[in-house]
């Protein structure tokens, strides 16, 4: 892949450089793959996507596979390892998960984690017997309140290991508890304790997103960092992630406690003010 570097002689305003060196898996798991994301910026490689994007088809369901040829055939905006940037890396590591186990990912995810954490009502495809008791997401719209939000496709052909997912929260529960049991649930280990210890350990020092003040950001997780006094309230440490429609979760190791909201709600200018809340009011709740 190449860089496309921003340069007012050149052809276009920008030169397209070799990467240094390859991505890695550790670049995909911290957002430092070179991908455009968040923040954003205006830069070459922003630009190119946004008309790469253009040229396909409107009526065109890509599976995860063609998604991902695609991407690569678009410019990084910057080296591989160089900075945070929350975009497609997530993604990109689903289409890994099937090249390495010869599977497509709802099956490689559903038999390494879903069936051993007895997770039944977790797929990308809902079965036709279970779609009524789909919840319908919403947004608050201005002079108009709460207005209904179409729901994603619940039969897609692309699997998003960046998030397509239905499920319930009594089993993604299940799924924190796996992950503050150290990689365990019920007698049946998932991951092993290192790996767990290695997702909630440092690699980038602070995440640049708004949504996220005084965190630093592990493998898929962002930490409540230590030494940052304008933090949420909490135990250093703490880790999880903010999803789609206000789905939020945060692991605390030392207090052995999780923090799980589940809004359905759209992000919008009251989203910061909603999961602060609700995380400062559960962390109240537990005491020191």
């Amino acid at each position: 892949m190449s860089d496309a570097v921003e340069r007012a002689d050149a052809s276009g305003g920008f030169d397209l450089v070799p990467a240094a060196r390859p991505m890695t898996i550790l670049d995909l798991m911290t957002h430092r793959a070179g991908f455009i994301g968040l923040p954003p910026r205006d830069s070459p490689a922003a630009r190119l996507r946004r008309e790469a994007v253009k040229t396909l088809p409107t009526n065109q369901n890509f599976t995860l596979d063609q998604s991902v040829t695609h991407l690569a055939a678009s410019p990084l905006d910057m080296q591989p390892g160089a900075a945070f940037r929350y975009g497609p890396a997530t993604i990109v590591l689903g289409r890994v998960i099937e090249v390495v186990t010869g599977k497509p990912l709802d099956v490689a995810l559903n038999e390494q984690i879903f069936i051993p954490l007895g997770m039944t009502d977790t797929f990308f495809t809902v079965p036709e017997a279970k779609r009524s008791r789909v919840v319908s997401p919403y947004a608050l719209k201005p002079g108009q309140g709460l207005v209904r939000t179409p729901l994603d496709s619940m039969a897609p052909r692309f699997l998003s290991a960046g998030g397509n997912l239905y499920g319930t929260a009594a089993e993604y529960l299940r799924f924190f508890q796996m992950l503050l049991n150290g990689g365990e649930l019920d007698g049946t280990r998932v991951l092993s304790r290192r790996s767990v210890v290695l997702m909630r350990t440092t690699e980038v020092d602070s995440v640049p997103l708004p949504f996220l003040p005084s965190q630093s950001f592990g493998l898929g997780v962002a930490i409540r960092k230590a030494d940052d006094q304008t933090a949420w309230q909490g135990s250093p440490g703490t880790f999880g992630w903010s999803g789609a429609d206000n789905t939020y979760f945060r692991i605390d190791p030392r207090k052995q406690v999780i923090f799980a909201l589940f809004a359905q709600l759209a992000f919008s200018p009251f989203d910061l003010e909603l999961q602060h809340g609700f995380h400062d009011a559960a962390v109240r709740a537990t005491g020191d």
